[in-house]
């Protein structure tokens, strides 16, 4: 009989969770019947650990526009998604809410590149953090060229 050290079996029964888990994730990406509930049990040595997966989901994507990079906070009893800029150029950043993460609206335009000295276009990968009750907007964009 061939002993397996309890590293290796340690490391085998992460992967092993991990690969359930990812698994469980991509299984509720598509929308389905909000009835139906999945159930995975998982033994490990040192407890049973239950995964329940319900598959009441938005769908993917779940905004109304194609967007990348998006940020989410919640604040004052609404989630908030920040994504990357869309519009003319990829200006114009965009703040979507919800109650619930199923049903969003879009908030408007929360900045316009248009507005900004420095960079004209490509705005990407934005993040808004709460400090000291003020929110800050952190995005790049592209610079814009000066011709001299």
């Amino acid at each position: 009989m061939k002993i397996i050290s309890t590293g290796r079996l340690r490391i085998a029964n992460n992967l092993f969770t991990y690969a359930i888990i990812i698994a469980s994730i991509f299984s509720g990406c598509a929308k389905k019947d909000p009835e139906s509930v999945s159930k995975a049990t998982l033994k490990s040595n040192e407890a049973t650990q239950k995964l329940l997966s319900v598959d009441l989901m938005s769908g993917n994507p779940i905004l109304p526009v194609a967007t990348a990079d998006p940020d989410i906070i919640y604040a004052n009893g609404k989630y908030y998604i920040y994504p990357t800029a869309t519009g003319p150029n990829a200006s114009q950043f965009h703040a979507y809410s919800s109650t619930d993460l199923l049903n969003w609206t879009d908030e408007g335009i929360v900045l316009d590149l248009v507005n900004v000295s420095w960079a004209h276009t490509d705005g990407w990968a934005p993040s808004v953090v709460a400090r000291n009750g003020n929110y800050y907007f952190y995005y790049t964009a592209a610079k814009k060229s000066v011709w001299l």
